[in-house]
């Protein structure tokens, strides 16, 4: 081999070298933002689920407003006491019989 084709060898060495080291670097910059991805897209999945139960949460902390508003609004209602005594505590007037529906149909 002569001096010339000694140089090109070289160079064609370190160019090989380099190629390697530049593919290297691509894979492991692509692995890195696939690894970030992944993460990010995990953490948007969590955050979603949290949002959807504090959605439902909202909403029946507001069905139980709206069900209090009403309560407020009615005030010292006779009809209101009296559907409270029947429904939550089982009373019933002295002459009126209370069936129970135990077929659960």
């Amino acid at each position: 081999m002569n001096a010339v084709e000694k140089r090109r060898a070289k160079r064609n060495a370190r160019k090989k070298r380099r190629s390697f080291l530049s593919k290297i670097a691509v894979i492991g910059i692509a692995s890195y933002a696939i690894i970030v991805l992944v993460g990010q897209q995990l953490e948007i999945t969590k955050k979603q689920n949290e949002l959807a139960d504090i959605e439902q949460k909202i909403q029946t902390q507001q069905d139980i407003n709206k069900d209090l508003d009403r309560v407020l609004s009615m005030g010292d209602d006779k009809t209101y006491i009296e559907s409270i005594a029947r429904e939550k505590l089982g009373y019933a007037y002295p002459d009126e019989r209370f069936y129970v529906d135990v077929a659960g149909n």
